[in-house]
């Protein structure tokens, strides 16, 4: 009877063992494969929290089924950051934003887009202007007015340097100051706006895509902070759309959907 219970104790302890034995052979034999998900545009990517999120705004929303993916912006981190659902039709849509990095507090936020507004593109990545202070003078009747510039090797912009000097300040005072970055490859990378403003966009930061095309800007004001997502059809050069988002004491909300 005692070598029937030993036999028994010993047939238990080798069926978990020869189990793993095989899990490990078929894992030597059959390795698990990874497959490399894409940065930008991998719906794997995307939380069931997102989804979950997507799903109430587009019904809250009541949005045309017309409506199409028009636009996703992934940030540096490769997180999901705005997606932009529009109904070309009927000229309405809403955007979804996620709340990331700066803007985490504000989590994930829903908002109406109506029809876009006409507008007309201007280039303005190797300009000392701005899509929004194209209007500013740097005329030289400006009290002790001084202008510099820079240029890298390539003979590209790198930075620009205005000051004016006011009779009651000893020091000059910055009146404007933009700065060009560059990729290895020579491409423009960032661009960097300061101008001496109220407030409204008194500096910006553009960042461009591997054809120098404009792709997000961010830019800070007095009560928070802007952002404009360019959206481009194709390999055009031109945007077709510019979406300004303000986020302000409240969750981001849009303040301009414009048509190029």
């Amino acid at each position: 009877m005692r070598r029937f219970i030993v036999f028994l104790v010993v047939l238990m302890l080798f069926f978990p063992l020869a189990s793993c034995m095989q899990i490990a052979e078929e894992q030597t034999t059959n390795p698990p494969t990874t497959t490399e998900q894409p940065t930008q545009t991998s719906a794997t990517s995307v939380s069931n929290e997102e989804t979950n999120a997507r799903e109430s705004a587009i019904e809250r929303f009541r949005i045309s089924a017309k409506a199409i993916l028009l636009y996703e912006y992934y940030n540096d981190e490769d997180a999901l950051q705005l997606e932009l659902y529009y109904d070309k039709e009927k000229e309405r849509g809403i955007g979804i934003f996620y709340g990331t990095g700066v803007y985490e507090h504000e989590g994930i936020v829903g908002f109406q887009v109506g029809a876009a507004e006409k507008a007309v593109w201007k280039d303005h990545k190797f300009l000392i202007t701005t899509e929004y202070h194209d209007d500013v003078s740097y005329a030289a009747v400006l009290p002790g007015y001084e202008e510099q510039w820079a240029y890298n090797k390539q003979g590209k912009p790198t930075e620009f340097h205005v000051t004016i000097q006011w009779e009651d300040e000893e020091a000059p005072l910055d009146r404007s100051r933009v700065t060009w970055h560059y990729r290895k490859d020579g491409t423009l990378w960032k661009k960097d706006s300061f101008v001496n403003t109220d407030g409204w966009r008194g500096s910006e930061r553009f960042y461009y895509d591997a054809k120098e095309r404009p792709i997000y800007v961010n830019a800070y004001y007095t009560a928070g902070y802007v952002e404009d997502y360019y959206i481009y059809g194709g390999d055009s050069e031109a945007p077709s759309y510019r979406l300004t988002l303000v986020h302000a004491l409240g969750p981001a909300y849009a303040d301009e959907f414009v048509k190029y």
